[in-house]
């Protein structure tokens, strides 16, 4: 298995330096990564649906009304 860096950097997504800050959120269906790990691969927000609904099998049958839950959420967080 490998980690989301690891995925950024095969996927040509940019990968950035400890001392890069970047603004970035990721949506998830769920997520396994440490606040420390985040950062480190430069996504300062996380959005895992599974926050929302933690049965797996109703997060994947109400992937749309979720995802729309959290992107109000995200312009929440961002754009206030």
């Amino acid at each position: 298995m490998i980690n989301l860096w690891q995925a950024r950097r095969l996927s040509g997504w940019p990968v950035p330096r400890q001392d890069q800050v970047y603004r970035s959120s990721q949506i998830a269906g769920r997520l396994r990564l440490t606040p420390q790990q985040l950062r480190q691969a430069g996504i300062s927000a996380a959005y895992p649906l599974t926050d929302l609904e933690p049965d797996l099998d109703r997060c994947i049958a109400e992937a749309s009304s979720l995802l729309q839950l959290v992107g109000a959420q995200i312009a929440t967080d961002w754009l206030s």
